[in-house]
């Protein structure tokens, strides 16, 4: 059955209008489009062949088929597209779609399917409708588009009556579909059924009077499904201008022979299509039950894809016999989205921000270069709506521009959607980390008491080192143990002593151990040792920590008592005794040393000893003496220095040794046996002369009250003459003439390096009686020469 409808004629045009906006996209470029499922309700009753009521033919079918092969053609690999002709559901209403068309198979076959497919006319069955929202139901493409085009009433066939459905009953309908499945309804001419638009369901509905409103309002449909928008075309340059980047621009030409070659930039740089232009042309298949209906010829065209991004800038189209030209757009435009503290500062550049209240602020930015972009008549007026989720869950409400929102410390999701140019959509991604500040405590998990023993430290109860038993201290965040995430983030804490103790004791050592939040630390002494002089006891120390974690701080203190104990007796505290009576045993000494009375240094290791025989015209010779010095009394302090000083040389046979010792600042000696000197005069005074001199001294000192044996003593000054009388010979001894052996050593040990010569003086230099002898031989024979000298003398 067949029932008349009024017909718009230009039914077949919007078709063309909604496929001339659908939106290829490459194989290359499947990760950043989504997958679609468009199913396609189509209307082929017979009001697409015969005008309602008339005799009139239409080609809104050839129209339609066209518009629908130009779909075909724009399908991208992961599209899929079904088509459900009315008419198969007058009998069977859960009939399988007439067309199913998946966009990764070729296209040419793909369009040929529709292309071969006749179009017989039949009723406005809604269980077509039914039947491709149950399909919708179960797809599972990101996107899922119901487009329903009817130019009557729809009608349900499957009681047998075929009544019309109200609007109501459709638009109940409707409400009850799955929310991610979006419905255009088209409404074709004054008999279409007539619903009510809700965009909050995703439903929305045109109605168009004219053929002029047809195309249009398809072509609305079209922008809205494939987010695409139609620019310009001045048709004298043949260009299109725009203000904002451009993602992609679609070229749509209608005319016979008609040829796409590219676009080319202000630049002169030209593009080519994405691959080959689609052609399309008009459906010779008519249907069989209108053998007499004629397709309309002009519909030919090609469509082309070119893939930016391009700049803002004016764009030349290079196309050959075009009648038409069409050309829409995808802008490359993302939403930048700004969070602003209380202060007004932008914190959305950090990966991390600080819990607390913020403005949410959004606008939308070039793709390319993340700078805003101003207000355009190609974006039209833009609106935003925004889903908070923070910390796992969803804030409450639809955030908008300059809205504000309260942050907890978790992660941040932000997924902001913009709406611009009625349908046309974009949206972005945010997440953060939202930190708070923390508040660190600490508790002592052990608290070893440390020793002092010899130079360092020592623990009381194991007499390990203290690196050996440490201190354990337990960091608290907000009260609790720290996560293993916390813990790799936290460094160490400052450990420090209280005013005045840091002279007693070094640095603590502080160490994080594998335990999340368990820190190690010790108390260290200096390296020069313990302190001296006092005793160390337990010492107040401060734990502080005090850290920036992204925007956050981590941070506290506390004061505790670090366990010590000094056993150390008081000579170990003062080690310096010690030095007490060194020091004054050195000082008694070095005194000693300083006020020691010495032998004169003129006195001579070898006195001279002038012999003069008195029976020899008073001929003289220079013989030597010994002096023989102590050595004990040389080193000991206090003590005076003594000799033995052998006055007569030993070729006389005599023995004539005064022992001698110094007197302090004087520069003369005690005779300690001046028996010695009997027979001897001092300065040509004899002994008991001088004694006698020597009482009157000191009679006249007054140092006569106590005798002692110092009465027997004789002071002899070193530069006095000491003489003897023997054997008819005088004997002069002079103490501070004569040869010191310690020249004569240095001689000797320059003479090993001197040759013969050297060896001569060695010998003279020898014993006493070798350089007597020497003496004497030289005297001889100069003997003449020693008399006159003798005779000199005497005169």
């Amino acid at each position: 059955m067949n029932k008349s409808k009024r017909i718009s004629p230009v039914l077949a045009s919007a078709l063309l209008a909604l496929a001339a906006v659908w939106q290829p996209v490459l194989a290359d470029e499947q990760e950043d489009t989504p997958s679609r499922d468009i199913y396609v309700v189509y209307d082929n009753s017979g009001s697409m062949y015969v005008l309602d009521n008339s005799q009139e033919l239409t080609d809104a079918w050839c129209k339609a088929k066209y518009s629908m092969e130009v779909l075909a053609g724009m399908l991208s690999d992961q599209d899929r597209m079904n088509i459900y002709y009315m008419s198969d559901y007058d009998i069977e209403p859960g009939a399988d779609p007439r067309i199913q068309l998946d966009g990764a198979d070729d296209v040419e076959e793909n369009i040929a399917v529709i292309h071969n497919t006749k179009t017989d006319s039949g009723h406005t069955s809604f269980d077509s409708v039914r039947t491709a929202m149950e399909d919708l139901e179960d797809s599972t493409a990101d996107e899922k588009w119901l487009v329903i085009l009817t130019d009557g009433k729809m009608q349900n066939y499957g009681d047998g009556k075929y009544p019309s459905l109200s609007a109501q009953q459709i638009e109940e309908y409707l409400d009850a579909k799955p929310e991610e499945i979006s419905v255009i309804f088209l409404g074709m001419g004054e008999q279409a059924v007539a619903i009510e638009s809700d965009p909050a369901q995703n439903i929305f509905y045109r109605k168009t009077e004219s053929s002029k409103d047809i195309l249009e309002g398809v072509t609305e449909v079209g922008l809205q499904v494939f987010n695409a928008n139609r620019l310009d075309v001045d048709k004298r340059k043949q260009s299109v201008s725009f203000d904002v980047p451009m993602k992609e621009l679609r070229v749509f030409a209608q005319g016979e022979n008609v040829q796409i070659n590219g676009i080319t930039d202000e630049n002169d740089t030209t593009f080519k299509p994405e691959s080959d232009p689609v052609e399309v042309r008009y459906s010779e298949v008519d249907s069989p039950s209108h053998p007499e209906n004629k397709p309309d010829t002009s519909l030919q065209g090609q469509m082309a894809l070119f893939t930016g991004p391009f700049e803002p800038g004016q764009m030349k189209l290079d196309v050959d016999n075009a009648s038409t030209i069409e050309v829409y757009y995808k802008p490359d435009v993302t939403i930048g989205v700004t969070l602003l503290d209380e202060s007004g500062k932008e914190v959305t550049g950090n990966d991390s921000i600080k819990g607390g209240e913020y403005t949410l602020s959004f606008g939308l930015i070039n793709a390319m270069t993340n700078e805003p972009i101003e207000k355009t008549d190609l974006l039209g007026d833009v609106s935003y709506e925004a889903k908070v989720t923070n910390n796992g869950k969803e804030l409450s409400g639809i955030y908008g521009n300059n809205d504000q929102i309260k942050l907890e410390e978790g992660d941040l999701i932000i997924d902001v959607l913009a709406h611009y140019l009625d349908y046309n959509t974009t949206s972005t991604h945010y997440d953060y980390s939202v930190m708070t500040d923390k508040t660190i405590t600490w508790e002592v998990t052990k608290n070893p008491e440390y020793l002092v023993k010899g130079k360092g430290l020592r623990s009381a109860n194991s007499d390990l080192d203290p690196a050996e038993d440490q201190i354990e201290i337990q960091a608290l965040i907000d009260g609790k143990k720290p996560t293993a995430e916390q813990w790799s983030e936290m460094g160490l804490p400052v450990v420090s002593l209280e005013a005045g103790s840091e002279d007693k004791l070094d640095d603590f050592c502080v160490e994080k151990t594998e335990t999340p939040g368990v820190y190690a630390i010790y108390p260290q002494l200096p390296e020069s040792g313990p302190m001296r002089g006092k005793k160390y006891e337990p010492a107040a120390y401060t734990i502080a920590y005090d850290q920036e974690v992204g925007p956050a701080v981590w941070q506290g203190s506390s004061e505790e008592m670090l366990k010590l104990n000094d056993p150390r007796n008081w000579f170990e505290l003062h080690p310096w005794f010690w030095w007490i009576p060194a020091g004054l045993i050195l000082a008694a000494i070095l005194f000693g040393y300083f006020f020691k009375a010495r032998l004169p240094k003129s006195l001579k290791d070898n006195p001279q000893v002038t012999v003069k025989d008195n029976q020899n015209y008073d001929q003289s010779t220079i013989e030597y003496g010994r002096t023989t010095r102590d050595k004990v009394s040389k080193w000991m302090p206090y003590m005076a220095e003594k000799a033995s000083i052998q006055l007569l040389p030993a070729t006389t046979g005599l023995k004539r040794t005064m022992d001698v010792k110094a007197v302090r600042k004087n520069t003369g000696m005690e005779v300690l046996n001046p028996g010695v000197l009997k027979d001897a005069k001092i300065q040509d005074k004899t002994l008991e002369e001088r004694k006698s001199q020597a009482e009157r001294r000191a009679s006249k000192n007054k140092k006569n009250e106590k005798k002692s044996k110092k009465e027997d003593l004789l002071t002899l000054k070193v530069n006095e003459t000491i003489k003897f009388e023997k054997d008819g010979k005088t004997y002069a001894v002079q103490l501070n003439k004569g040869k010191d052996e310690r020249k004569n050593n240095r001689g000797a040990k320059g003479s090993k390096r001197g040759g013969s010569s050297s060896r001569g003086r060695s010998s003279r230099g020898g014993s006493h009686q070798s350089s007597s002898r020497g003496t004497s031989s030289r005297n001889r024979s100069s003997k003449s020469s020693s008399n006159r000298s003798s005779r000199g003398r005497r005169r």
